[in-house]
């Protein structure tokens, strides 16, 4: 897993357009606008969106218990989208946080729920142990999340949009300028256009895999910090909807995972070689078992003997005399020196910009090739 420093300018920038645009859609969702845009000519705010719901006004035929107590539930759901600061903590929060928001909105909505609709006085006495039958139903923890995955819509409003739009997966993807996956750290996830006459058409972008998994806890689907770059190996295949604990495993926008675990090889019987992951706290073991690393890069054993051979092959005064020549006659940087020596990112912040580049450190230092600073 590679770290995504929050501070760093591009990340602040992407985290700043993301809330603009969403915190106009979440608005927009419940019947409200955003007073304080800060878009110009916003498309959002400009265009009639779907309802989330149809009010209990515009139902035909007879206003059951039933409608009254679902229309209440609803509405209990677009007030709290409303409330003042709401939003704000929804996108913006840290992983922590978000944990704890989420817990209080749905207990929030429970108890207004009971406190609101018991006390109308447009259910009658009679229909009150029917009420509190629905609102049972309503108030599960199931029910309530498809509910809430309504409201966020995330598959049809988010996901699937164009990059022409005002705003997609790909400005969001474009702005963060991952270019591997964040989980592996194996696949290019570069983000990438076409630029046609009238419009901006897809190519690829990474995808988006939710920390906290977006069938479990839609409400977070889309909070900045729960949309992790990555590949769709990490995301569908070996993270997918699995939940992660903050407690047991590393956030990479929360924590520096690769500060204290490396990759190593073992030799084995018949002249083999294998991938091992070595070193770090409990809590860094747990991580990279729950990614699959040491499953994954032993698909990697070539390049591990790639790497042996040019040990075997270069002497430690070869590469010294050549890194000279590439600086005297380039002027190259020390790391852009190593990157084209052995194509890789030499500081653990560019790590993300090449694939293997955490492993092939690992193991060229292990190697001897490279010091170990």
């Amino acid at each position: 897993m590679i770290y995504i420093d929050p501070e760093q300018a591009n990340i602040i920038e992407a985290r700043t357009i993301h809330y603009n645009n969403i915190k106009c859609y979440l608005l927009k969702k419940v019947g409200s606008i955003n007073k304080n845009c800060k878009i110009p000519n916003c498309k959002i705010c400009a265009n009639t969106l779907r309802g989330y719901k149809k009010t209990i006004s515009k139902k035909k035929g007879k206003k059951t218990v039933k409608t009254k107590v679902t229309f209440y539930f609803n509405k209990i759901i677009e007030d709290k989208i409303k409330e003042k600061g709401f939003i704000d903590k929804l996108l913006n929060s840290d992983p922590a946080s978000l944990a704890l928001l989420e817990k209080k909105t749905i207990d929030d909505l429970k108890n207004t729920m009971y406190s609101q609709v018991l006390s109308n006085n447009n259910i009658s006495p009679s229909g009150i142990c029917l009420a509190t039958f629905r609102i049972g139903k309503l108030t599960s923890i199931d029910d309530i999340n498809k509910e809430l995955e309504k409201l966020i819509n995330y598959e049809t409003w988010f996901k699937n949009k164009e990059p022409s739009y005002q705003y997609s997966p790909y400005h969001l993807a474009k702005k963060l300028d991952r270019r591997t996956c964040t989980y592996c750290n194996r696949l290019f996830t570069s983000t990438i256009t076409e630029h046609g006459d009238k419009k901006v058409s897809k190519v690829t972008r990474p995808q988006f895999d939710h920390w906290f998994p977006k069938s479990k806890h839609p409400l977070l689907a889309l909070s900045f910090y729960n949309l992790i770059p990555s590949c769709s190996v990490c995301n569908s295949n070996i993270k997918g909807s699995i939940d992660m604990d903050l407690d047991i495993h590393h956030h990479p926008y929360y924590s520096e995972f690769c500060n204290d675990f490396g990759f190593s090889i073992k030799h084995i019987p018949k002249n083999m070689i294998k991938v091992i992951t070595v070193g770090g706290t409990q809590k860094t073991k747990d991580t990279a078992k729950q990614l699959k690393l040491e499953e994954l890069y032993s698909a990697h054993i070539p390049e591990v003997k790639d790497l042996i051979n040019l040990r075997k092959s270069y002497s430690d005064i070869y590469i010294k005399c050549l890194a000279t020549y590439l600086n005297k006659i380039k002027k190259l940087s020390e790391s852009e020196i190593h990157r084209i020596i052995f194509n890789v990112e030499s500081k653990k912040e560019d790590y993300h910009k090449v694939p293997l580049s955490k492993f092939k450190n690992d193991i060229l230092k292990e190697l001897g090739v490279i010091e170990i600073k």
